[in-house]
């Protein structure tokens, strides 16, 4: 993306005609990065009557706020984008989130996320410590269609934050989101290690209550395409209960069209597809585990 920018930026500049169809091309589809690059973006919006135009024709966000790793000062800015920034979108339909969603946001992000009310596509990466979050945030965009989720659960920090229950996830009013498309992909983390049984059961226990959410309030009633997957490229592998896969299933019936399973490995039954009639496609990977017993693959008879 970064490449065809600076090639739509240096197009822009070798005359009157081809400004306008480069400078079209390079805010269709933005890309914030950093806390500087976001701040620049805010000064010229006021400032620009032109930049002000084309903002008001983008159609695809990305932002990434995430912590660095060189040691500079982290001044995060996500909390405040919606706020500022969500007035001057009023054509964007996909938005891309890669973060990490601190334990306790400002307020007004949650409260201004609904601004951006033409959404029809999230795509969320994200480390969660409160399931909540994820609820609320999914929840603002009353006309998504199709979500993305690629997703590693954290431990609650503080633990006693946690304080949803199963009993009032089900009670939630039902949602007026109807998702044609969704695909849930857990990246493996601390969870993973055997030693580490408290993120183990908080995986678990953020799995139930996060398929709970999503069956309970009719989110998946008319899904048409469910991808579900393990992210093969982290050092730790996740597991996706296929208990938890099956109720999404169940919930899509007779709608779903598409299935895809992509490094699965569960230890659990398998995926059960009675209840998808209308299933068309089915794509699946296999992670096959030996038991100990075996030094080696058994011997075919």
């Amino acid at each position: 993306m970064l490449r065809q920018w600076r090639m739509l930026r240096h197009a822009a500049l070798v005359c009157r005609a081809w400004y306008l169809r480069a400078a079209r091309g390079m805010y269709s589809s933005l890309e914030i990065s950093s806390r500087r690059s976001y701040d620049l973006l805010v000064k010229q919006l006021h400032t620009s009557p032109r930049v002000e135009r084309w903002l008001a024709t983008t159609r695809q966000l990305s932002i990434i706020d995430v912590r660095s790793d060189t040691g500079k000062v982290y001044i995060p800015y996500l909390d405040s984008l919606p706020l500022v920034l969500a007035h001057a979108l009023p054509a964007l339909q996909v938005l891309d989130l890669i973060t990490a969603l601190r334990p306790i946001m400002h307020p007004t992000f949650y409260l201004a996320l609904p601004n951006l009310n033409h959404v029809t596509r999230l795509c969320l990466r994200a480390r969660l410590s409160l399931l909540v979050q994820l609820r609320r945030i999914v929840s603002a965009f009353s006309r998504l269609q199709e979500l993305a989720l690629h997703l590693q659960f954290e431990v609650p920090y503080p633990f006693s934050a946690q304080t949803h229950r199963l009993s009032d996830i089900v009670t939630q009013n039902r949602s007026p989101i109807r998702l044609q498309s969704l695909e849930i992909t857990l990246v493996g983390g601390m969870a993973c290690l055997p030693e580490n049984r408290d993120a183990q059961e908080s995986e678990v226990r953020n799995m139930r209550y996060m398929v709970t959410w999503l069956v309970s309030s009719g989110i998946c009633a008319g899904l048409r395409q469910l991808v579900l997957g393990i992210d093969a490229s982290s050092d730790t592998a996740a597991e996706f209960p296929s208990t938890q896969a099956n109720r999404l299933l169940e919930a899509s019936g007779s709608c779903l069209t598409s299935f895809c399973e992509r490094n699965i490995f569960t230890r659990g039954p398998c995926t059960n597809l009675m209840n998808n009639p209308a299933l068309s496609y089915w794509e699946f990977d296999i992670i096959v585990s030996y038991s100990t017993l075996f030094s080696s693959p058994p011997a075919e008879h």
